[in-house]
């Protein structure tokens, strides 16, 4: 079988040889994570099954869940129309929590402060300090 693997052409940090990866809820669809793998974390998630990622802070691949027990068990992979994006659909394992803050999804944060769960991070004055005017009446 030819499998059609993504370009590792990506620099992060410069860090050479990466691809960005997005990790979705196979039943809800909804986006867990954005990281990045390089070639060996690849390899390694399609070999065990469960998402491998590239820390560019500790400059090594590792297994999610591999420390907090929330692993991402792999339903299938896709690869973008360029070849330099993954998408990996997965059932999150053990508690499920795919942010290192313990939520559920890395995106629980809204930029207008809509969402209930979401921490108080000042997100009007992170939209102020770009220039965009902040209208409390938006529903």
């Amino acid at each position: 079988m030819r499998v059609l693997g993504p370009n590792f052409k990506r620099t992060v940090d410069g860090i050479g040889g990466l691809a960005l990866v997005i990790v979705q809820d196979a039943k809800t669809l909804r986006v867990l994570m954005v990281a990045f793998t390089d070639e060996v974390g690849f390899r390694e998630s399609l070999r065990v099954g469960k998402v491998a990622l590239y820390s560019t802070s500790r400059k090594k691949s590792w297994v999610k869940g591999e420390e907090s027990g929330n692993f991402m068990q792999i339903v299938s992979v896709r690869v973008d129309c360029d070849g330099d994006a993954i998408l990996y659909l997965v059932e999150p394992q053990g508690p499920g929590l795919a942010c290192h803050t313990n939520a559920k999804s890395c995106f629980y944060r809204d930029i207008f402060g809509r969402s209930e769960s979401a921490p108080d991070a000042g997100e009007h004055e992170a939209l102020k300090f770009i220039g965009l005017e902040v209208h409390q009446d938006i529903q």
